[in-house]
């Protein structure tokens, strides 16, 4: 089998984090496996760059590995060395942030219509995305859950703060009205 991959540098742990629950990680290598089925898969598709030599290695932190599919849009691309420039790694970690957003809100107003409590909403999102990975705490040693805790508690408050933010910029009064 040809291999496509290439690497990507996120601009924070949470949207690694959401990459991973959109995509699913292949058991050999760790690398996400990227469809060209779905929509963000397309767009990381088609922000691909050829090189004629091997790009050089990341640095740093929030490297993520991608592992694309066979597929009409990446046919010609196997066996090359592919890269993200610069530019596109922004416009990509763009994208992700709104998509995210567009998802977290989505996900907000469903649980507001369900009256549930904002913190209930927010961490429902979290443990439902696996954000925050979830383990079975009586195995962990106290050190690692303490760390595992404090970074839920760390994306609760974050997405407490957006939701108060997007409550604050919404004008809703017409909607109120009619209802």
């Amino acid at each position: 089998m040809e291999h496509i991959t290439a690497d990507l540098k996120v601009t924070s742990k949470l949207l690694v984090s959401y990459l991973r629950y959109v995509f699913k990680s292949v058991p050999e290598t760790g690398a996400l496996h990227v469809p060209a089925t779905n929509d963000m898969g397309k767009y990381l598709i088609a922000c691909l760059k050829v090189s004629e030599e091997p790009p050089r290695p990341m640095e740093g932190e929030n490297i993520v590995h991608l592992c694309f599919s066979e597929s009409r849009a990446t046919w010609d691309l196997a066996d090359k060395w592919l890269y993200y420039p610069d530019s596109f790694q922004k416009r990509i970690n763009y994208y992700l942030k709104a998509v995210f957003d567009l998802d977290f809100l989505s996900y907000y107003r469903k649980g507001e219509a369900l009256n549930m409590a904002k913190k209930e909403i927010v961490e429902a999102f979290i443990t439902s995305r696996h954000l925050c990975p979830v383990e079975n705490y009586e195995a962990l040693h106290k050190q690692a859950y303490r760390y595992q805790r404090k970074v839920f508690e760390d994306y609760t408050r974050m997405l407490m703060y957006r939701v108060d933010y997007i409550n604050r910029i919404l004008d809703t009064t017409g909607l109120k009205e009619q209802i």
